[in-house]
């Protein structure tokens, strides 16, 4: 039986790591279906992954060190030996390599990631990258090269920035767009009707705290708008992360849902149970937007890092304003027009959609052929 051991950004209660992992174990799951597949998590009750006898999860180490110094020992000699006896190791998808938000310390990440690839190199692992995201200083990257120049390894970048990176340092890679891109939505369910008959249609915020420029005043201008425009709107929580709360957009958007009477969801799943009955998305998380790509939702981005923005300006699918310089009065007139072209944005996006969704299936069977 081939044993299959993933390491994804996940267990840290983040919706678009979640679908990562659970868009990269249905693909497995349909390709090797008799293949025993160990996750690694800082969290295994974050997960998305639904309950299987061939599907077990793994502690991260270090996780909590300090706290849990006993699991902590535990969890790297366990970490040895499911390395020890994988017959693949994947690393990725998504952005877990960056250096470039606050709070990011590459000293940590190289002596975590140093440790694990020490290990896949030392029993002389398969390793496959699928679509990683990489955004760290040319300085540092030179630091890390070894990790992707090892022979037994094969790279996968999902987007044109994260590519020019690698060949700044020599390293040949291939595009494989971002795994959430596959995920399968449920079916579009017709916004509610109020007693008028006239259809309310919802639009969902999903933002990031501290990126965008006066944040709390122009929250409150697209909020007003789009109230003003007869939308209902709902704050898209994406990340729940229990311990950093300005990564958690619960706890620190709650208080404008409450100030705007705005519905927001608490859970993950509420967050991806309500996607179906969207019909605009202004998405500061990137996954926010891949979400809407997949459910063929027209969508206005709010870019905070170079991820979001190398991604969907690739696409062409998507107004895009830098966060850290947002000004309203664009907004105003390219939401606009987002809504004025609804219908042709939503055949757009969903005929790039069923594109991105051939293009990707075909080069992971290219990618992953021969293990």
């Amino acid at each position: 039986m081939k044993n299959i051991l993933i390491y994804t950004a996940t267990g840290e209660y983040n919706l678009g790591d979640e679908c990562i992992l659970a868009t990269e174990v249905a693909y497995f799951r349909k390709r090797f279906p008799e293949a025993r597949i160990e996750i690694v998590t800082y969290d295994p009750l974050s997960t998305l992954v639904p309950a299987s006898p061939q599907i077990f999860t793994l502690s991260y180490f270090p996780n909590a060190i300090r706290r849990h110094p006993l699991r902590n020992l535990i969890a790297f000699f366990k970490n040895i030996i499911s390395i020890f006896r994988a017959n693949l190791i994947v690393v990725g998808g998504g952005g877990m390599f960056y250096d470039t938000e606050s709070g990011q310390s590459f000293d940590k990440l190289r002596r975590e990631w140093g440790l694990r690839f020490f290990l896949m190199q030392l029993f002389k692992k398969p390793v496959a990258f699928w679509s990683v995201g990489i955004d760290l200083s040319h300085e540092h990257l030179k630091q890390a090269s070894w990790w992707f120049t090892y022979q037994k390894a094969k790279i996968s970048v999902r987007d044109e920035y994260s590519r020019k990176l690698m060949e700044d340092i020599g390293v040949k890679v291939e595009i494989i767009r971002d795994p959430v891109f596959l995920w399968e939505p449920a079916h579009r369910i017709t916004p509610r009707i109020e007693t008028s008959e006239i259809p309310v249609k919802r639009v969902g915020i999903s933002l990031r705290s501290g990126y965008l420029k006066d944040e709390s005043e122009n929250i409150e201008r697209i909020v007003r708008y789009l109230q003003a425009h007869g939308f209902e709107v709902i704050f898209l929580s994406q990340s729940f992360h229990p311990t950093n709360v300005l990564c958690n957009d619960f706890e620190e958007f709650r208080s404008h849902a409450e100030r705007f009477h705005m519905a927001i969801t608490q859970n993950m799943q509420e967050t991806l149970d309500l996607y179906p009955t969207l019909d605009f998305v202004i998405g500061m998380r990137l996954h926010a937007n891949i979400l809407a790509v997949a459910h063929g939702i027209p969508f206005y981005t709010i870019s905070y890092g170079n991820k979001t923005r190398a991604i969907l300006q690739d696409l062409e699918l998507s107004f895009i304003q830098d966060a850290r310089n947002f000004q309203f009065s664009a907004f105003r007139t390219q939401f606009w027009q987002l809504m004025e072209s609804q219908e042709d944005a939503e055949f757009a996006i969903g005929a790039k959609s069923d594109i991105l969704r051939s293009d990707i299936s075909i080069s992971l069977d290219s990618f992953f052929h021969g293990y």
